[in-house]
């Protein structure tokens, strides 16, 4: 989920309206927030209805590494499927991928599934291209035909993304 006040991730938080004409906090509103942009109300480890709104509409603070460990997860996944099955088994990986992104809602986080198509290619990119490391030069894995075939299953996941980013506009 986009922070509603800028382009950061955020998730939901449960925010207070200010009245200026009693200067105090007014009625509970449940907002999409960074945590740049978040303000908690002082205080509000104290107040009873406060910490029941956020148990109860608040999302969890997300796992620092979750993201990259799930990252690390899809590259390996590709990687073993390639290496157990060679190029069936990696062009079935990649449309399970791609297959996983129409299985959420709309709504579903498009950041996290962009990320999944970057990881993708690049767990991709030693199989397809050279690759210069230590000075030394390894040649592609795949032939010709076979890199063309992966990079149009790649460019599948891709113009899936597109269409959710497209989906998710017109709601």
């Amino acid at each position: 989920m986009t922070c509603q006040t800028c382009p950061s991730p955020g998730r939901k938080r449960v925010v207070y309206t200010w009245n200026d004409e009693y200067d105090r906090r007014g009625m509970a509103w449940v907002k999409t927030c960074c945590d740049a942009c978040y303000n908690v109300p002082h205080g509000a480890g104290e107040d009873g209805e406060y910490r029941h709104f956020a148990e109860q509409y608040e999302d969890p603070e997300p796992d620092p590494d979750g993201c990259c460990v799930a990252l690390d997860d899809v590259a390996s996944a590709v990687r073993a499927r390639f290496d157990q099955g060679g190029m069936p088994a990696l062009l079935a990986k990649l449309e399970e991928l791609r297959e996983s992104m129409w299985s959420c809602s709309p709504h579903y986080d498009v950041l996290g599934d962009h990320a999944v198509v970057l990881t993708v290619q690049g767990a991709c990119v030693p199989l397809m291209h050279r690759v210069w490391q230590a000075g030394v030069v390894s040649e592609p894995v795949l032939s010709a035909a076979e890199r063309r075939q992966i990079l149009r299953t790649i460019d599948g996941m891709q113009r899936a993304l597109i269409a959710m980013v497209e989906e998710e506009h017109r709601d």
